[in-house]
């Protein structure tokens, strides 16, 4: 089953006045600049009803039309075990380790390598 886009419009407040589109996209919409031109680039960007590049400027009382990106997928809590980390200390409130270089502190979106999270949680934690 496939859903439609969220599609956001919002008149451009007149403090924008001359901004660049990807600007205003991310003063407006607190994306990055680069995502703000992704974006537009993609045809994803309407003023006035007219798809805009990146480097167009706006005025001030134009109707900015954004085709908002999807939510990236929920990053899960591998467990598995990471080899060379090291628990030191634990009781009712802490847990000290020794974290190897290369393994992340927690999953995020992008990343597939290990993390403390899932090594915690491989040794029962």
């Amino acid at each position: 089953m496939s859903t439609l886009p969220e599609i956001r419009t919002l008149p451009v407040p007149d403090g924008l006045e001359g901004e660049r589109v990807d600007a205003a996209i991310s003063r407006m919409f607190g994306f990055s600049r680069t995502k703000a031109a992704e974006l537009a680039a993609a045809g994803k960007v309407l003023v006035d009803g007219t798809a805009v590049g990146k480097s167009e400027r706006v005025r001030g009382g134009a109707w900015l039309e954004v085709e908002m990106p999807q939510a990236p997928a929920p990053v899960q809590v591998v467990a598995e075990p990471v080899e060379g980390m090291e628990i030191v200390h634990d009781d009712d409130d802490v847990v000290v380790i020794v974290k190897p270089v290369g393994v992340a502190a927690h999953p995020s979106p992008g990343w597939s390598g290990p993390t403390v999270i899932g090594g915690l949680a491989a040794a029962g934690y």
